[in-house]
């Protein structure tokens, strides 16, 4: 078989830093107002792991969103796609 030619795809490898970018922007505009607080390794603040399981999804909505209506402003990769050989076109 022969490459007959190559498809332009968003490298979805290359978005964990936008995700987590994003997330972290969201989850620190969402606590902004809230006290200062130390918090205690032993007892977890459940509030706070809400928050940022809050701000993960949304940032995923986002650049699945964006990736979807606009793929070209992410990296992309090219995908070959194949010609039929010989062997693919007998009965």
């Amino acid at each position: 078989m022969k490459v007959g030619g190559y498809d332009k795809e968003v490298d979805k490898s290359k978005l964990g830093g936008a995700v987590l970018i994003g997330a972290c922007v969201v989850l620190a505009v969402r606590t902004a107002r809230w006290p200062v607080t130390v918090h205690n390794r032993d007892q977890p603040d459940n509030k706070l792991w809400q928050e940022v399981g809050y701000a993960v999804r949304l940032a995923l909505e986002v650049i699945t969103e964006l990736t979807g209506r606009h793929p070209n402003l992410f990296a992309q990769k090219d995908i070959p796609w194949w010609l039929p050989g010989d062997e693919d076109l007998q009965p």
